[in-house]
């Protein structure tokens, strides 16, 4: 068969493609030529499925290579080549073979000795072997030779460490095995030997790995050498020390600057050291909490906690609770901390428009802010919508409703009468939001400027016209203009319009969208 056929036959019966065909094809020729073949076929849209259905079924695959009993001769060749291809195309990232085969070899053979003993010198074994670090071999069905060979485990258990529990117990007291095994999955420690499990270096690679390594090893908490590489992962380990080690300070460091609240399981002594607590709240200002009242009363100690987390103002004493520049720096990190605040400095405007900045919950705890236009501005900068709280006095003050009006039109309606007759503000609504004509006082829905203005931005803003305006033919065609591509309602013109049927064919014909009467609207 030659490449020019083999490739029409892929390409013409992609369902066909498994047939001992192209098995016989890699029999006569040597697995480059074949690697550059599927190479070539990968331009076809289809060549994931192709080449899976090759692969798929591991039975076929083996009949068809004649692979039965011992793997001598020819035999040996052809799984040979097999794995380099399937090598290289994983390498290449041109295909990925899933592997379900009970032996994790996508060749349906029976993997035990024979299959190194068959492969002549070194080069062809690191062939197999780096077959085997990419496909998961279950090394549990592997035969006892295999399971003390040590290139083999070490291959196995450098992508699927926890394998480890099926290698000869040589190889599990083999420190360079188990150290390959652990640094792929710490809980692989379970199957180690007594003596490896008490070593400095594997225990610190498995809990570097996976800290639920820890439950393998006996007596860590004695170790400080071990305690301080377990508490550099989990700061809140120090729980389960002994008091010796709570009281040492190296030890306690490496707890709090992993996790601060670890603080609550330090010595007295050490919780009422400043070095200790300063890297406590730095990395968790709620470990304010565990400090002592000397702590809670010191200011750069405060100033570090709630930098890290403004809530821990809450932890703060009364007299730093009212210290305006510890409040800011809590504020400026969470607005929502403006709740543990003095009364003074809720009400105080820098402080609480900092807090509405970072968090316009923050407003829960303002009393009276509906009444200070400063901060109401500030509050309807971020939250606009909020104009329909503020108070009846500030709803008539033409500086906040254009704050409103000019992010969201149909704001509006919250607007004084005084202010929906306005023309400036009414302008600087429609421009927004064309609907929010309706809102307008009824003469300025007459003025032709504004109504245009707000045709531009809404073309059915039409409807809130006055009548005068709704019979205008250049008014009429204008909301027309700016509804290009969309249906149009044209019932919301005036009488005149809606009775001049030739104009209405006219215009029909030059905006096509306008076709759509809906007479349900009550205008």
């Amino acid at each position: 068969m030659t490449n020019e056929q083999l490739i029409f036959f892929l390409k013409k019966f992609p369902a066909y493609s498994k047939s001992e065909v192209i098995f016989d094809f890699i029999k006569q020729n040597e697995y480059e030529e074949f690697f550059d073949i599927i190479k070539n076929y990968k331009l076809h849209a289809n060549i994931d499925d192709n080449i899976k259905s090759v692969f798929e079924d591991v039975s076929d695959f083996a009949k068809a290579c004649g692979i039965e009993g011992d793997l001598i001769g020819e035999d040996r060749k052809i799984i040979k080549i097999i794995l380099i291809v399937i090598y290289k195309l994983k390498r290449s990232n041109n295909y990925h073979i899933e592997l379900n085969h009970k032996m994790g070899i996508p060749l349906g053979i029976n993997l035990d000795e024979t299959i190194i003993k068959h492969f002549n010198n070194e080069a062809e074994k690191e062939i197999f072997l780096a077959a085997l670090r990419y496909y998961r071999f279950n090394l549990k069905d592997a035969s006892d030779e295999l399971k003390a060979d040590k290139d083999v485990v070490l291959a196995v258990v450098e992508i699927a460490g926890t394998a480890l529990e099926f290698a000869s117990d040589e190889l599990k007291a083999d420190k360079e095995v188990v150290l390959t095994a652990v640094k792929n999955d710490g809980t692989a420690l379970e199957f180690v030997s007594d003596e490896l499990k008490a070593d400095k270096e594997v225990i610190i690679s498995a809990i570097k790995n996976n800290i639920n390594s820890l439950n393998f090893v006996l007596g860590w908490t004695v170790e400080k050498d071990i305690v301080i590489e377990v508490l550099s992962i989990k700061g809140l380990k120090l729980a389960f020390v002994s008091d010796e080690f709570k009281k040492d300070k190296e030890v306690v460091l490496a707890a709090v600057n992993q996790d601060g609240e670890s603080l609550v399981f330090a010595s007295d002594k050490l919780k009422a050291d400043k070095e200790v607590v300063l890297a406590a709240v730095k990395n968790k200002g709620t470990a304010l909490q565990f400090t002592s009242d000397k702590f809670k009363s010191d200011k750069e100690v405060v100033i570090a906690s709630v930098k890290n987390i403004g809530d821990a103002l809450e932890f703060a004493c009364d007299k730093l609770k009212a210290d305006k520049e510890v409040v800011m720096n809590a504020v400026n990190q969470d607005g929502w901390s403006l709740k543990y605040a003095s009364d003074e400095l809720k009400a105080d405007k820098e402080v609480v428009i900092c807090s509405i900045k970072n968090n316009i919950s923050s407003l829960n705890f303002v009393k009276r802010w509906r009444f200070d236009k400063e901060i109401v501005i500030e509050v309807l900068i971020i939250k606009r919508e909020y104009l329909a709280l503020v108070s009846d006095d500030l709803k008539k003050d033409k500086d906040v409703v254009l704050v409103a009006v000019k992010q969201e039109g149909e704001l509006l309606q919250y607007a004084s009468d005084e202010l929906q007759s306005d023309r400036t503000v009414v302008l600087a609504a429609v421009n927004n939001n064309g609907n929010a004509l309706q809102y307008a006082n009824k003469v300025l829905r007459s003025d032709r400027e504004i109504v245009l203005k707000a045709l531009e931005n809404q073309g059915s803003a039409l409807a809130w016209a006055s009548e005068e305006l709704r019979n205008d033919r250049f008014v009429f065609e204008t909301a027309l203009s700016f509804r290009a591509g969309e249906d149009f309602d044209y019932s919301i013109a005036g009488d005149s319009i809606i009775e001049d049927s030739a104009y209405l064919t006219q215009i029909l014909e030059s905006y096509p969208w306008a076709d759509i009467i809906d007479t349900d609207h009550d205008y």
